[in-house]
């Protein structure tokens, strides 16, 4: 994940929403995270914001006082994702590169969420809003260069790069 932007993740208590990356977490001079949760790379996290951790991320549950910014800590780590195991579960598919913009539905309910699969590069193309519950994979690089808000439940499986751009 490579953020030169203003990244806000939030949850409800006793809910966290944690930020996690396959590979480096990078948060670059002139971007800013806020997590309620913690933050994890399976390689490692590179902080020139000048922002501390403890700021950056701030679970709302986290009972045995666990350091906030965990790299390659296997405990709360995922497995990697598999872009073909993700397209063989997915509900809505999407071959090549695809754009979001506006409201996207995303469907699903919170017991029962929708599947998302993008086989390319995922782009955005103005301010997205998103409705419904769902777990959504990207199997390339999402390029995030505006707002995005989730009205729903929202798992974000980025298999290569998120990259958040200045300005949203």
């Amino acid at each position: 994940i490579d953020i030169d932007g203003s990244v806000v993740v939030q949850a409800t208590s006793p809910l966290n929403a944690d930020v996690h990356a396959d590979n480096d977490l990078k948060i670059n001079s002139g971007g800013s995270l806020r997590a309620s949760g913690f933050g994890s790379a399976f390689t490692k996290i590179l902080n020139d914001s000048g922002i501390p951790y403890d700021e950056m991320f701030q679970p709302n549950w986290n009972p045995e006082g666990d350091p906030v910014a965990l790299e390659s800590a296997p405990k709360r780590h995922p497995r990697p994702t598999n872009p073909s195991l993700a397209s063989a579960i997915a509900d809505v598919k999407f071959p090549g590169t695809s754009y979001w913009t506006g409201t996207v539905d995303l469907g699903g309910t919170q017991n029962d969420p929708a599947v998302w699969f993008f086989q390319g590069d995922l782009f955005s193309l103005g301010d997205i809003t998103l409705t419904g519950h769902a777990i959504v994979f990207v199997g390339n690089t999402f390029h995030l260069e505006h707002n995005l808000t989730s009205t729903g439940t929202l798992a974000l499986h980025v298999h290569n790069d998120l990259k958040v751009i200045k300005g949203t």
